[in-house]
């Protein structure tokens, strides 16, 4: 057995310590509670000691830029990601004679002597400053590490060092459920019929096939067929312009009549309350965003149920800018969530060191500034409708980070594999 800050590991512990350690850049001991924190989970617990020292950056270096004036930037979506995490909330610091309350949970900072509040930024250059005062947030529950382990030893009756009596479920590694098999099952007798929704004029569904065989398990045959794109054609170019200089390894465009016949649904409904409070339809415009998910597995239930807000309120959901489905404006956003690659599309020649994602038409007009624990979007003073802002957002001016609020609101279009 190997020690680790006084711990007894197995060997399989303890490679799995020293795995997240080295690839992190962290203490083993930051590498054992990164582990604890995340179940075991070794890709998590990386994540979760990377947001962890990025954030102690922030607070020792980046709190020299955070207030005060000259050289205004937004913070960039590494720092606002990482400040979410932070385990400090609130500081009071000084600078050139002001005092200021820096908010690290809702990202804003006021100023003491004229109560003036804006959003939190940073500075081009350091300036000098004082903290004078820093809160911290709730300690985390007790480390299992330290609670007796029974006749179990490290593993305990829970079944390991690193696991817990609510236990994320782990990935197959497959685009189905753990019993129903690898591997699609070619069902062409079960051909889906597209007819009825292609639409030439239509940017999503007019590069559908007619028909197509659904995906398919050993047990359950799902509403959405996913058809490989030609790689260099012209629906492939149009894929790769919205996914700047990210490399495309393969692209599947998601054919699912129930979920583009939701999605028009919401953006009809949509259009007509604008138009009800007196604008013009054109305000609502169709973006396309990029959405990483963390297990193969939701990359099957995405495509054949659309994406689900009721997952923002899961355990572990940061929800930094409200809650909902968080889409990225850029590959580069979402990729801290994407997935390897399935082992039914490494069947079809994608490389199995592939990074899975969806691209999603999201339908939008009015988004509003999110905050940590915001459940829904304000009214719309003077909404004739009663309508609600639409959409979060990480920013207002060119957010980055952009947060549905509706299941018909995004359509999962394709399913991209980055290099």
């Amino acid at each position: 057995m190997a020690s680790c800050a006084g711990l007894n590991l197995s060997p399989q512990e303890q490679l799995l310590v020293s795995k997240v350690a080295q690839a992190a850049h962290c203490t083993q001991q930051e590498a054992v509670q990164a582990l604890v924190a995340t179940n075991g989970d070794s890709n998590s617990a990386i994540n979760h000691c990377a947001l962890h020292l990025a954030k102690q950056f922030y607070l020792e270096v980046s709190l020299q830029q955070a207030s005060g004036s000259g050289g205004w930037l937004q913070l960039d979506d590494f720092m606002t990601w990482h400040i979410a995490k932070a385990t400090t909330q609130h500081l009071t610091i000084t600078r050139h004679g002001f005092i200021y309350d820096i908010d690290l949970v809702n990202l804003w900072q006021k100023n003491q002597q004229s109560g003036k509040l804006r959003q939190l930024r940073r500075t081009v250059s350091p300036i000098p400053l004082t903290v004078t005062n820093a809160s911290i947030a709730p300690s985390p529950p007790p480390n299992p590490l330290s609670a007796s382990r029974g006749s179990g030893g490290l593993f305990g009756v829970s079944g390991g060092l690193f696991s817990s009596n609510r236990r994320r479920p782990q990935s197959t590694g497959s685009l189905f459920r753990e019993g129903e098999g690898c591997g699609c099952h070619h069902r062409p007798e079960l051909a889906l019929d597209f007819s009825d929704v292609r639409d030439q004029d239509d940017p999503i569904t007019k590069w559908w096939d007619s028909k197509a065989a659904p995906v398919a398990s050993s047990k359950t045959s799902y509403q959405y067929a996913a058809v490989s794109v030609e790689k260099g054609g012209e629906e492939w170019n149009m894929v790769a312009g919205c996914c700047g200089n990210h490399q495309l390894l393969a692209v599947f465009r998601v054919q699912n009549s129930r979920l583009i016949k939701r999605f028009r649904s919401y953006g009809e409904q949509l259009r007509a309350d604008v138009e009800e409070d007196g604008g013009h339809a054109s305000r609502v415009h169709i973006q396309t965003v990029v959405h990483g998910t963390s297990t193969t597995e939701n990359l099957n239930n995405i495509a054949h149920s659309g994406f689900d807000v009721i997952y923002s309120a899961s355990e572990g959901s940061i929800n930094a800018w409200g809650n909902g489905v968080y889409f990225g404006t850029s590959p580069a956003v979402s990729d801290l969530y994407m997935c390897n690659t399935p082992k039914e599309l490494q069947m079809v020649g994608v490389p199995a060191e592939g990074r899975v994602a969806f691209l999603a038409a999201l339908a939008t007009a009015d988004m509003s500034l999110g905050s940590k624990g915001e459940i829904k979007p304000s009214f719309i003073e003077g909404s004739k409708s009663g309508r609600r802002y639409d959409t979060f957002c990480n920013r207002l001016d060119s957010p980055t980070i952009v947060v549905a609020t509706d299941n018909a609101q995004a359509y999962p279009a394709y399913m991209l594999c980055f290099g």
